[in-house]
């Protein structure tokens, strides 16, 4: 004897034997074929079954990745956003702190070959930092179309800059008010 597909000692085969004929088995063998096409169904479907399933949760998977990139590109832009206003409130908190120490409200610099006013020059670009200002932004105040940090160090250098490493090569403000020099420029 031998196990057939649905689990029940049987025959290998169905056959006459000694007494018993085959004619008068047809009854078991048909129910048991029926049996076996019932559990078969039951096999498939529960396999159809596990396949949507796999394929639902494939499917919500996908779903949940794309909302995430969608959320992470949001989370960039605020982060981008608060990064130039908390750069721009900085830059505002220095040039408050520029002319209190200086008592003056204007300090001479150059642009190329042009006198400017240096603090003048620089709440404008600080207002075009911030986004949350109304002023529009000046093409040439903007880096040049389709800049990017090319490298870790020119984004280093930048940081490093921006959190003072380089202070001992910037001027000394004291030494450019009328107190302290007569012509008061950025060199």
């Amino acid at each position: 004897m031998t196990t057939s597909a649905w689990g029940a000692d049987t025959s290998p085969c169905w056959c006459d034997r000694g007494r018993r004929r085959i004619e008068d088995r047809l009854a078991e063998i048909l129910w048991r074929f029926q049996e076996l096409s019932v559990k078969k169904r039951q096999k498939d479907a529960e396999a159809a079954e596990a396949e949507r399933l796999h394929r639902e949760r494939e499917r919500r998977e996908l779903e949940l990745s794309i909302r995430r990139d969608e959320h992470g590109k949001l989370v960039k832009e605020l982060e981008r956003q608060a990064g130039a206003w908390l750069r721009a409130k900085l830059l505002r908190w220095y040039l408050g702190s520029l002319r209190d120490v200086t008592g003056v409200e204007r300090v001479q610099g150059t642009l190329g070959q042009e006198k400017i006013d240096f603090l003048l020059w620089a709440e404008r670009y600080v207002d075009q930092l911030d986004p949350l200002h109304p002023l529009r932004r000046v093409p040439e105040m903007m880096p040049p179309e389709g800049y990017s940090y090319g490298r870790d160090l020119e984004l280093e250098e930048q940081l490093a800059r921006f959190l003072g490493r380089d202070w001992h090569k910037c001027f000394k403000v004291s030494e450019h008010t009328p107190q302290a020099s007569t012509a008061g420029e950025l060199d």
